[in-house]
């Protein structure tokens, strides 16, 4: 503005001051305790083993890089073509086949998630080695049953997905807490008791405290297999002995499942409680498997599966209901009542 005579020149406005740029990374601490300094922006991540890439693929699929294990058709159906499609690149923890660092490095990716039910310091270890292979971060999640929705809770600032994470923890908090009100209903003498199935001969099994048994602890089945053997392998007659009341046959990665054939038509079998009573199920598998490996959210949906199955009186709830609900969550696809009933198996 131009100046009155005699009076001082109008002061110029001050120039808007420059925004402050964003942080490209920022630290943080995991859930082991380890400092590490992640991006601001992560739009590229790759699971570890296969609890951390069942976790992100309920949380951001879009970011997965790759698949530690190739899901078969069976489990694609379940799947959006772009996400089944992904390439398969190994694990960097624990069992199956070991990732090539070279050629991780050929895919763009900001961060590595390793979920583990432990922070232990093998744990610790383990994230720190990859670390140091890849230069790529990687973040510890402490990832167990009792605690998902603190996971998720972690997982979600860092990945850009604070509301999905939200949802899907609440989930997994709510099934906890009604699986615990449902199961305090039961008097001991109604608890059922239960041999878990493995391998093609149904002679290995999870004992009792084992992490991969916690579905059926939930559930409040009482698990027969007490103490411990490095292999979980059992014998028939100790089968026999324990004469469950019930048995549910696992099956990792496999279609069809021998032991089911195996149990139903032995001759031993036929003499336990479950096998006269017809008491013999599968645990439904797809997209991953609802009971036991890997030990990941996919466990979530066996809760209410197994309760049901053992109290239907007690664990009331609609499983169609309940498995469309947690597939549209979690899988992110919709189910029709038909293909919820296939998955029961009814």
């Amino acid at each position: 503005p131009a100046s009155v005579p005699g009076e001082p020149p109008a002061a110029m406005p001050e120039p808007a001051p420059e925004p402050t740029p964003a942080p490209e990374a920022v630290s943080i601490t995991d859930m082991a305790g380890r400092e590490v300094t992640v991006p601001t922006a992560v739009d590229h991540v790759f699971g570890a083993n296969t609890n951390s890439t069942v976790m992100l693929y309920t949380l951001v699929p879009e970011k997965m890089i790759a698949w530690n294990i190739k899901p078969d058709e069976s489990s694609m159906v379940y799947m959006d073509p772009d996400y089944a499609g992904l390439p398969v690149l190994g694990s960097l923890y624990g069992s199956g086949k070991e990732s090539n660092v070279e050629e991780v490095l050929t895919y763009p990716l900001d961060l590595v998630v390793l979920c583990d039910t432990k922070a232990n310091q093998k744990v610790i270890e383990a994230a720190d080695s990859i670390e140091e292979r890849l230069g790529i971060p990687v973040v510890v999640v402490m990832a167990d049953m009792g605690n998902y929705d603190e996971a998720y809770a972690f997982l979600g600032p860092i990945l850009g997905a604070e509301e999905k994470a939200e949802e899907l923890g609440a989930y997994c908090r709510d099934t906890v807490a009604y699986a615990g009100e449902r199961t305090g209903l039961l008097e001991d003498e109604d608890r059922v008791t239960v041999y878990y199935a493995r391998m093609d001969d149904g002679l290995t099994t999870e004992f009792a405290g084992s992490p991969n048994a916690q579905v059926l602890k939930l559930a409040g089945g009482i698990n027969v297999a007490e103490g411990e053997t490095p292999s979980g392998e059992v014998t028939l007659e100790q089968v026999m002995a324990w004469n469950p009341e019930t048995i549910i046959i696992g099956h990792i990665g496999a279609e069809e499942v021998a032991a089911y054939d195996a149990i139903m038509g032995g001759e031993l079998w036929a003499e336990t409680d479950a096998v006269k009573d017809g008491s013999v199920y599968s645990v439904p598998r797809l997209p991953f498997n609802w009971f036991d490996r890997p030990p990941s959210v996919n466990r979530v949906i066996g809760v209410k599966w197994l309760g049901h199955l053992l109290y239907p009186d007690i664990f009331d709830c609609d499983m169609t209901a309940e498995v469309k609900e947690f597939f549209s969550l979690f899988y992110h696809y919709d189910l029709s009542d038909e293909e919820a009933a296939a998955l029961l198996g009814s």
